[in-house]
């Protein structure tokens, strides 16, 4: 009679708590995607690539220096001068947390079906060597985001600084950005669209 009561009470236990009924699964957010081990300086520029036009906020911040995943540095962005000019308390305490709201902020602004489109030319790396290398390229980002109030093109000369951390991976440790000149006018950079996008 005893074992019955306790089967009893152990059925209605499993079934009070549905532990047999299925749940909806949650939707991951910007998970998945492009990612393949940075074990060179190059592999993390097309990991930067992959980031933006897959709208991965996570592949891109993973892109970045960062001392709670071992990197040496902590990330650093130097933006282009106009904008240091006008932005200049915002950028001087800009970290990796910025980066990341940054580019969650611009990627919730685009339209589901609105891929940003980065364009690196005239790329090189000026110097490699076992504990560092620096990337310079001419860069043009198209994002056909929602607000007015920015740009949704923006053109300019980026340079990366790019460290190995203690396990082999590598990462940008230290961003500059620069202007472009098109005729008698400035071009908006990248800078524009972090300031803009950075709460």
């Amino acid at each position: 009679m005893k074992i019955i009561g306790v089967s009893i009470v152990f059925i209605f236990l499993l079934y009070g708590c549905d532990v047999f009924t299925t749940r909806t699964p949650e939707n991951p957010l910007n998970t998945g995607g492009i990612f393949t081990p940075p074990t060179s300086a190059s592999l993390v520029i097309e990991n930067l690539l992959n980031a933006i036009k897959e709208k991965n906020t996570e592949n891109y911040v993973l892109c970045l220096a960062d001392t709670s995943r071992n990197a040496r540095q902590s990330f650093r962005y130097y933006p282009s001068s106009d904008v240091s000019a006008r932005f200049f308390t915002l950028f001087s305490q800009w970290s990796l947390t910025n980066e990341r709201q940054y580019i969650l902020s611009l990627f919730s602004k685009l339209p589901n079906d609105e891929i940003p489109v980065l364009s690196l030319t005239k790329n090189r790396f000026d110097v490699i060597t076992p504990d560092s290398a620096i990337f310079v390229s001419d860069y043009e980002l198209t994002a056909n985001h929602s607000v007015t109030s920015a740009p949704t093109k923006v053109k300019g000369i980026l340079r990366l600084t790019l460290i190995p951390d203690r396990a082999g991976l590598w990462s940008i440790s230290r961003w500059t950005d620069g202007n472009i000149e098109s005729g008698s006018e400035l071009q908006s950079t990248w800078s524009e669209l972090k300031a803009q996008f950075s709460n």
